[in-house]
């Protein structure tokens, strides 16, 4: 039991770390939070994709790939401040539910 927990916080601390950053992007930060914001969301995102590939999830696999999309750095879309905290919401859910979803499969695997 005491592995299992280990082994899920361990894959799940980037998921856990993503919300949490997601959340404090509700509030008022200088730019460059956000910019850094959108490069660490990609990277959990398109870690959070491949998982999802490998263990055959494809609606999760296409939802954590939008993400990634939504919060690229490179081609950034811009919304205003009151869509951005929806859509941060939204993504901290995600990722939170996401954990869950990991580690339901994991037990029935």
């Amino acid at each position: 039991m005491e592995n299992t927990f280990k082994n899920m916080l361990e894959n799940s601390t980037y998921k856990i770390i993503s919300s949490i950053l997601l959340l404090l992007g509700i509030l008022s930060l200088p730019y460059g939070y956000y910019q850094l914001l959108r490069i660490l969301i990609t990277l959990s995102a398109g870690i959070s994709t491949f998982e999802f590939y490998n263990k055959n999830n494809q609606p999760m696999m296409y939802l954590f790939l939008l993400i990634a999309i939504l919060f690229n750095p490179l081609l950034p879309l811009h919304f205003n401040k009151s869509i951005w905290i929806i859509i941060d919401l939204i993504t901290a859910l995600i990722f939170l539910i996401s954990i869950k979803l990991v580690n339901n499969k994991n037990k029935t695997s």
